[in-house]
């Protein structure tokens, strides 16, 4: 019998956003799709960080849920993985920053500048 991985790093799907969860009529989470580009093997707050700030990325539901959730996260798993959260938003801002549109004029290029001029991230680093 083996036993299944209990560590610290697992294969994340690096682009977890309620967009690539599929969820059935009764509203249970049936599966995840897009698997693709970021997904990698590694720190599970990765996907925590990347659906946090990418689940109302433009502010579209108007409801203040980027604030909403990040406190969640934090009373949930503690205030010591605001720098990791922090810190995977930024590297994934670089990151992605130019994938959608190769003259980056498109509204994802924005929001990256927004994360990586974010004062905030950078002084919890």
């Amino acid at each position: 019998m083996s036993l299944g991985y209990e560590g610290e790093y697992s294969l994340i799907h690096g682009d977890f956003y309620p967009g690539n969860v599929m969820i059935n009529e009764s509203g249970k989470v049936t599966g995840l799709i897009d698997f693709g580009l970021m997904t990698m093997y590694g720190d599970n707050l990765f996907d925590i960080a990347i659906g946090w700030v990418c689940f109302d990325m433009y502010n579209e539901l108007n409801a203040n849920i980027y604030e909403r959730y990040l406190n969640i996260i934090i009373s949930t798993l503690g205030e010591d993985v605001r720098k990791r959260l922090y810190f995977y938003v930024l590297i994934y801002s670089y990151i992605s920053a130019n994938l959608y549109s190769h003259n980056c004029e498109d509204g994802h290029y924005q929001w990256c500048v927004t994360n990586l001029n974010n004062k905030n991230y950078w002084e919890v680093l």
